[in-house]
């Protein structure tokens, strides 16, 4: 009987396959699949606006971490990364939607900046926790703040902290907002911290291999 050999995908490979399997699960959802390398680590890099959650998608490409093992049609295969690092960015449009929600569920009045949210005045607004905001968007988030938060919170970190919960992968917007994408240092930064434990001060000048800065650039091949 042959044995075949265990083939190691390239940080590219493992890149277009992570791309596909999100595709196959969230096909509405635009997502910028990168790879990236530094000495002796390989990673990849997903971003994306308002869809799915960071823990759903760090479930879905979990098994490529930590160079797992699989099959494809040659045969066994190990995903040669060592991390997957996946950035939720989320809309003005999602973040007034889910304001929307908070009005309607406490009585508050969310501040505003005509269409956008008043960030600096709504950390003034103080909402009781714990948070309970049902709805087939919004999901059972009963409780969110019961363990944790004893003291009233401001509407801005209510905002901010249910939108990274809900899942807005079937919600469209009339006229889509742009997002606050995180730059280039700030994604690589996290990369680095994320396998090799190390914390990169904000403002630390990182030099990185050409072929990294290339595959930044490609967008989404």
């Amino acid at each position: 009987m042959t044995v075949a050999p265990v083939r190691v995908l390239s940080a590219e490979e493992v890149a277009a396959r992570i791309r596909q399997e999100l595709d196959r699960r969230w096909p509405g959802v635009a997502f910028t699949v990168r790879s990236g390398r530094g000495q002796w680590r390989h990673w990849v890099m997903v971003t994306w606006t308002d869809g799915p959650t960071e823990p759903a998608v760090r479930e879905a490409v979990g098994d490529y971490e930590a160079l797992g093992s699989g099959h494809d049609d040659s045969g066994p295969v190990v995903y040669g990364i060592h991390a997957a690092l996946c950035t939720r960015e989320v809309s003005a449009a999602a973040y007034g939607l889910v304001a929307e929600g908070l009005e309607r569920a406490y009585p508050i009045i969310v501040p505003r900046q005509s269409p956008h949210i008043d960030w600096d005045a709504a950390h003034a607004v103080r909402i009781d926790p714990p948070i309970d905001m049902r709805g087939p968007m919004f999901g059972p988030l009963d409780g969110l703040y019961a363990s944790t938060e004893r003291e009233p919170i401001s509407a801005a970190h209510a905002i901010r902290t249910v939108a990274d919960a809900v899942d807005l992968s079937d919600v469209e917007f009339d006229e889509p907002q742009p997002a606050h994408h995180a730059s280039w240092h700030e994604m690589s930064t996290r990369a680095l911290r994320a396998v090799t434990g190390v914390r990169i001060p904000h403002h630390t000048w990182i030099r990185f291999p050409a072929r990294l800065h290339h595959s930044a650039h490609r967008g989404r091949a």
